[in-house]
Order: C-alpha cells, then sequence, then structure tokens
C-alpha cells in the first residue's frame, strides 16, 4: 500500500492453477465447486483483517480463481481487470493446495504489468488449506497467494 499512498485500492487474492486437458474435467470445471472448501472462516477473517488495518485504503478485497492455459490468459485477465501492478512479496515460503496450482512467479514475471516486491519476514503463507488428495482437481493489485 506504500507504493499508492494517496490511493483507493482494490486488491484480488488470486489462485492461478493449471487447466486440466482431461475433457471429463473441463466439461465438470463450471460447475466446480470443491475450491470453495478453500475459503475457510480464518481465511475470510485474515482478509477482512487486512482490510480493516488499511484504514481506508483498500476499497475493496476479494479472492478470484483463474484456469491457466497459456501466458495470455492471464495477461488478458489483468488488462480486463484494470490491474495497475501485481504483488509478490519476497521472504515468503510458497504453499501451493493443490497439484494444480502454479507458482506466481511464474506467470508475474512474464506479465506487461511492474511486479512489486516488498521485503517482508521469512514466512510461510498458508492461507488456505491443503486439498484432499481426492479434491486435487481505483488502482488494482492481483496478489497471488499459495
Amino acid at each position: 500500500m506504500q507504493a499508492f499512498p494517496d490511493e483507493q485500492l482494490q486488491i484480488v487474492l488470486l489462485h492461478i492453477m493449471q487447466i486440466s486437458n482431461d475433457p471429463m474435467d473441463l466439461l465438470m470445471m463450471p460447475r466446480e465447486r470443491k475450491y470453495l472448501s478453500l475459503f475457510t472462516e480464518a481465511y475470510r477473517n485474515e482478509v477482512e483483517k487486512i482490510r480493516q488495518q488499511s484504514n481506508g485504503q483498500i476499497d475493496s478485497i476479494y479472492t478470484d480463481f483463474l484456469y491457466l492455459g497459456i501466458q495470455r490468459v492471464f495477461n488478458d485477465y489483468v488488462q480486463r481487470h484494470n490491474v495497475d501492478a501485481l504483488m509478490l512479496a519476497e521472504g515468503l515460503e510458497w504453499q501451493l493446495p493443490t497439484e494444480y496450482s502454479i507458482h506466481p512467479e511464474k506467470v508475474f514475471v512474464k506479465s506487461t504489468v511492474p511486479v512489486l516486491r516488498p521485503s517482508l519476514p521469512t514466512a510461510t503463507i498458508k492461507t488456505m488449506p491443503q486439498l484432499e488428495e481426492k479434491d486435487q482437481q481505483a488502482s488494482r493489485y492481483a496478489v497471488a497467494f499459495g
């Protein structure tokens, strides 16, 4: 938020997943609800805490999922949502919740949008619980989480 001190921010917490090559998975994707289980009460509380601690600078904060087959899909997402900057904090140990999760750095560095890399104390991000094996299938920031 220090990069945009006088602006109202809309923050997108984005989880990026590799799209499946299985035709049945593709047919079921619009009805996919298992990833909603990632939004635990603790996760929602932490997101709300971030908004409240912003002293009114954060206009909105929400979570989104993006199924990615090629880089262009991400670039189109960023353009369509008018994203001005991407944030990828240094000093974090990422824990991707599914085998299809994509580390955000792989996608962010290929984007045309500037990537901000604030330094944070070494920590492990645990914003989302691991899925069980059977379930493995204004200015704006897009903030990746794992």
